[in-house]
């Protein structure tokens, strides 16, 4: 804070007024897709597909909300037959337990569906959120357990790598 000119606070303060304007669009964007989802005139896809954006969207904020709507995608996903998207909500779903902190529910999900495959389509949103959970652990056993916290980092950075084996080198991503 010492290093904040006058400019960055007089900068920081005009995004802050901006705030009220965020959330607003934010919370238009999520009746927008509540009206999507609870509308049985829509396509599977455009519900399911609403699903999974309601429970990104609330995932920073609400979460228990976040895990409602992942279970709702589930559950869309697997009555018309979409075995991607179940997996794509799986994998939302274990990304918010990790968030909450249920790290063993977590990590039996994220193991499952490691056990049964995921699709070449999500192994990104898969690894990422896998190094994300891993990493959520790791500062919750930091200055607790050293053995376990090591463990963790290493698991992190284990699926790091596979992130990176996805990408192209030249990605700015990479």
């Amino acid at each position: 804070a010492d290093k904040l000119t006058e400019e960055d606070l007089a900068n920081l303060d005009k995004e802050l007024e901006l705030v009220p304007m965020y959330d607003k669009m934010k919370y238009e964007r999520i009746d927008s897709l509540k009206q999507i989802l609870n509308s049985a005139n829509r396509p599977s896809n455009l519900r399911i597909d609403a699903a999974l954006k309601l429970g990104a969207e609330y995932r920073a904020f609400i979460s228990d909300s976040s895990m409602v709507y992942y279970r709702k995608a589930m559950a869309l996903a697997y009555q018309y037959g979409d075995s991607s998207a179940v997996i794509e909500a799986k994998i939302g779903h274990f990304n918010v337990l990790g968030v909450l902190g249920f790290f063993g529910e977590a990590v039996h999900e994220l193991n499952t569906l490691e056990e049964e495959g995921v699709p070449e389509s999500l192994q990104f949103l898969f690894y990422d959120s896998a190094r994300q959970l891993y990493y959520y652990m790791q500062g919750y056993t930091e200055n607790s357990d050293v053995a376990y916290s090591a463990d963790y980092f290493q698991k992190n950075r284990e699926y790091r790598n596979k992130i990176l084996e996805l990408l192209d080198s030249r990605e700015p991503l990479y």
